[in-house]
């Protein structure tokens, strides 16, 4: 989605929530406004829908503070952390979400904020029926300059101030310049940027090169960051992690069926394999039978072979010719006076034709009392030639 909306919560259900559509690709705001109170959420559905939702959390609600820790940040450390805060907090540290947004050598950077607050902004949205996958503190959305130089601007009654890239807070309009005293060193002159203007006199350089809306100012701070309270306990469920665990028994027994398939046809084709290689072998034997003064022929080699014997031959069927001349192969290998020259096969008939040549006419007699009574033997015209004699011979089945 290159369009965003972005939510700035309000502290409590009956305060103002104000809202930005912001198109990344168009680098403008497509819409903006605001709704009365946490029940009126529900009319951004339409916004929801189509845009990435990014909620702004207000600074009066998240404390952001730095905690020193003494070498790598771990889950030891992660788990002792509110502890190390207790403190500096005036509420009890179970009460409290702490999430680290940054971390450096021996310091981490920490927003801390109630976990009732987030369960109600939380409830505020399930109501509204609007999907938010990230929450970041307004304060952390505005951008961190990489000069010293302080970026600022006003929302509602209130001053909020980006020190740098993990220092930021806000205060209201008549507190600012009592925590500017505190934060301002008196031999140095803060610049200070404001995307606000601003009427009153405040401690430090401060300059208003161009006004903007706060809302666009907090809405550009949301791209690409990585800010995120819903991390722990409210990290925010994955809608395809959710699909895969509905739809894994399913998978697993779909796989299964799948592998048995598999198994099935690979043990089919094992078998089929087999029986290839008998007939392959059957063919061989065959052939040698047929001709025995021939040298030996592989499948391929004979497969060739008997088609061109057969190119002639109509309604080819080499199934049934192989059948057939598997039958008649052994008596013509007992007689090794007669060879075969050519053959043709006729289905419809179910007879073969075949161009024999023997030694003399007692070969071709032999021949035929060999052959048993369950063929029925046709000899045609036999011709004499100086080495030998040549006839056609048609057999088929009584």
């Amino acid at each position: 989605m290159d369009e965003r909306l972005v939510i700035r919560l309000a502290a409590n259900a009956q305060q103002i929530n104000k809202w930005l559509v912001w198109s990344e690709t168009e680098n403008q705001i497509i819409a903006s406004g605001e709704v009365e109170n946490s029940k009126q959420l529900e009319l951004l559905q339409m916004q929801a829908k189509s845009c990435l939702v990014i909620c702004l959390l207000p600074s009066v609600d998240v404390l952001i503070k730095p905690v020193i820790i003494n070498g790598k940040f771990n889950h030891q450390f992660e788990r002792a952390l509110p502890y190390m805060l207790e403190d500096d907090l005036a509420i009890d540290v179970e009460k409290l979400h702490f999430s680290v947004f940054e971390k450096e050598k021996d310091l981490v950077h920490v927003a801390v904020c109630d976990k009732n607050k987030i369960k109600m902004w939380l409830s505020w949205l399930t109501d509204a029926q609007i999907t938010c996958p990230q929450f970041i503190p307004e304060a952390l959305a505005i951008t961190a300059f990489e000069n010293d130089d302080w970026h600022v601007l006003k929302l509602n009654d209130q001053w909020i101030v980006r020190e740098d890239k993990c220092t930021a807070w806000a205060c209201d309009s008549e507190l600012l310049n009592v925590i500017l005293q505190t934060k301002i060193d008196e031999n140095k002159v803060q610049n200070i940027i404001s995307d606000s203007e601003f009427e009153e006199e405040y401690i430090g350089n401060w300059s208003c090169p161009h006004p903007i809306l706060p809302m666009e100012v907090l809405a550009k701070g949301t791209i690409n960051n990585k800010v995120n309270l819903l991390s722990g306990e409210f990290s925010v469920k994955n809608e395809t992690h959710e699909i895969i665990i509905r739809w894994r028994n399913p998978a697993i027994a779909l796989g299964i069926l799948f592998f048995v398939f598999l198994v099935n046809i690979y043990t089919q084709a094992v078998q089929a394999e087999r029986k290839t290689l008998n007939v392959k072998t059957q063919v061989e034997s065959i052939y040698k039978q047929l001709f025995p003064h021939s040298s030996p022929l592989k499948y391929l080699r004979i497969k060739a072979k008997i088609n061109r014997l057969l190119k002639d031959s109509t309604h080819l069927q080499p199934a049934d010719f192989l059948v057939l001349l598997k039958d008649i192969g052994p008596y013509f290998s007992r007689n090794t006076d007669i060879n075969i020259e050519s053959l043709s096969y006729d289905s419809k008939k179910n007879d073969i034709v075949i161009l024999a040549k023997g030694k003399d006419f007692k070969t071709f007699d032999n021949f035929k009392k060999l052959l048993p009574e369950t063929f029925v033997l046709t000899e045609g015209p036999l011709n004499t030639k100086i080495d030998g004699v040549t006839g056609l011979l048609t057999i088929r089945r009584k």
